[in-house]
């Protein structure tokens, strides 16, 4: 409550995540078709303090024109926001910027993973999840 959260929501018994996530993008965005890839599986036991809860994290490359943000059932708002890290001292800073609002985040290394040391409005461990997705792009970016 009261925090910002990437969209999404619980698979259906007759789907799979590729199709849970496509069905999400689109109730959550309008944004049909796209293609996803995955993220990563984010599973810490005390990562929704709602309960267990294990997700599956997937990202898209879309046309940002094509884009219309929608308020679904479980969201009281929807923007978009423009992403970018930053690295010092073995932490990565994550800002998420839009016109009416900035959200920052801090993570430290720690072995294969980050941890959260600094969360100002995001949800959960979706802080982690971006920018995973983000080092992601980055990588495929340059990998051409």
């Amino acid at each position: 409550m009261n925090h910002w959260a990437l969209p999404g929501g619980f698979m259906q018994s007759d789907e799979t995540l590729e199709q849970a996530a496509a069905r999400e993008l689109r109730e959550e965005t309008g944004i049909a078709d796209a293609v996803l890839f995955p993220v990563g599986t984010y599973s810490d036991v005390a990562r929704d303090p709602r309960g267990r809860v294990v997700s599956a994290a997937f990202a898209a490359s879309v046309n940002m024109a094509q884009a219309e943000v929608l308020s679904g059932d479980d969201a009281i708002d929807a923007k978009w926001f423009a992403v970018t890290v930053t690295m010092a001292e073995g932490a990565f800073t994550l800002t998420l910027r839009n016109p009416a609002k900035t959200l920052t985040a801090v993570l430290r290394k720690n072995g294969n993973t980050c941890e959260i040391v600094s969360n100002d409005g995001l949800a959960f461990d979706h802080a982690k999840i971006i920018l995973d997705a983000y080092r992601h792009l980055e990588y495929n970016r340059a990998e051409g």
